[in-house]
């Protein structure tokens, strides 16, 4: 019954594979790219055999294999290799720059650097192949997934435009036969969220033996990323069931039509009445859409391990998981009320 929805899912996903294998190929050439400009390991050398550098290796009671390395240049440097666990390196050398002091940390998938000014000192503490968080994984699987769930969004305006007759001649009710395509659809999606988690972690493993942290939100992300693009989905499912024909510009426009009314509802716009208006009510259509009931809030202290904080996300994920049950209730209702 649900042959031709089948096929317009494996065609996207035939799609979205080839993109996400574009990605990886262009990963590939930039890790042979960066080749040349050498690895940790080549920096520790070009200090170890500095003019004057005074070298010591030891090893740890836990098998850590430490170097010292002290240049004539006052750089202190420790070097403990973890083996498959990566490096922690720990530079200290005089201040750089005017600045009085702070604290600096940037985290960039598995690589970690925390940079700490005090006195005429600045400390630089690096981690190379530490856990990268699973959470960035399921962001990025979440923004493809809802670009797929775009693309499929509008399954009963395409029966409506030339195919409606051959529909209501299938041996099954319409609402039955509804449901069945919005699920297609729905492992399409989902499926398209899971080879992007796969290509992240094959783009990944082209740099560096991939480890990753299950902790901190991750459990709402998952939730979220499943949910999120099934809600947008729907949501798009019900604006184009009763079209005939054009829901391919409305879905085209659909991403900078809610751009611009979540913009419009988050500005606070006081100076005019009619700036005031415009804002009530982006305000009240912005209840109405999925993507503005998405707000994580990730920190990130000294020590580097994120942490979660949203008391507000159940809520939240009861809001979105609502306007999907109601959007796929209209959508089905609005199309068995079409007639050819």
């Amino acid at each position: 019954m649900t042959y031709v929805e089948w096929l317009r899912v494996r065609n996207v996903l035939r799609v979205t594979a080839i993109v996400l294998g574009a990605l990886i190929v262009l990963a590939l050439a930039v890790r042979l790219s960066l080749m040349h400009y050498g690895s940790v390991d080549a920096y520790v050398n070009q200090l170890r055999h500095e003019q004057g550098a005074k070298v010591s290796t030891t090893t740890l009671p836990d098998g850590t294999r430490r170097t010292t390395i002290d240049t004539p240049k006052g750089e202190h440097v420790v070097i403990d290799d973890r083996g498959y666990r990566g490096q922690h390196i720990v530079i200290t050398q005089a201040k750089r720059g005017t600045h009085d002091g702070g604290h600096l940390f940037v985290g960039i998938g598995s690589v970690r650097v925390d940079e700490s000014t005090t006195g005429n000192k600045t400390t630089t503490v690096a981690d190379t192949d530490s856990a990268t968080p699973f959470y960035y994984l399921l962001g990025f699987a979440q923004i493809v997934a809802l670009i797929v769930a775009t693309v499929l969004a509008a399954p009963f305006a395409r029966e409506n435009d030339g195919h409606l007759e051959l529909a209501l001649t299938k041996p099954i009710r319409r609402d039955a036969y509804a449901l069945r395509t919005m699920g297609v659809d729905a492992l399409g999606i989902l499926a398209a969220a899971a080879l992007t988690i796969v290509a992240a972690m094959v783009s990944q493993t082209i740099f560096e033996v991939p480890r990753y942290e299950f902790g901190g939100p991750i459990v709402f992300v998952a939730l979220i990323t499943i949910v999120l693009p099934l809600a947008w989905y729907a949501m798009l499912a019900a604006a184009t069931a009763s079209m005939r024909r054009s829901h391919g510009v409305l879905l085209g426009l659909s991403w900078p039509i809610v751009g611009i009314t979540l913009l419009l509802a988050a500005l606070p716009m006081q100076g005019s009445i009619v700036g005031v208006f415009v804002h009530a009510v982006a305000h009240a259509l912005s209840w109405l859409i999925p993507v503005s009931y998405v707000n994580f809030n990730v920190s990130y202290p000294t020590t580097g391990t994120p942490t979660f904080y949203d008391p507000t996300f159940g809520p939240r994920f009861a809001a979105v998981t609502l306007l999907t049950l109601i959007y796929g209730a209209l959508a089905v209702w609005q199309w068995r009320r079409v007639e050819a």
